[in-house]
């Protein structure tokens, strides 16, 4: 559903599942969260989507500020960096 009118991303939804996707999708910051197996609950997040134009931008931006603060190239590369010399340390003299 992107808002093309306004160049954001669009909105997401996503379930409640303990895989990590709650993490990335922030329900009501970066997007919506329904539970797992729950069509009517899909149908009506997808519903208020439609129906709410400020809802979705607002969702969008939160999706876009949140993937560039948490997810950007710069920052999973000190991650992976940081990881690399906590591995490494131990052999260091």
């Amino acid at each position: 559903m992107p808002d093309r009118g306004h160049g954001l991303r669009p909105a997401g939804v996503s379930t409640d599942l303990p895989t990590g996707v709650p993490e990335v999708n922030r329900d009501g910051e970066s997007g919506l969260i329904v539970p797992p197996a729950d069509a009517p609950a899909l149908a009506g997040a997808i519903g208020r989507l439609l129906a709410d134009p400020a809802l979705r931008r607002r969702l969008g931006q939160g999706g876009r500020r949140r993937a560039h603060e948490h997810y950007g190239a710069e920052r999973m590369a000190a991650q992976v960096t940081d990881i690399y010399r906590a591995i490494l340390a131990p052999f260091r003299p």
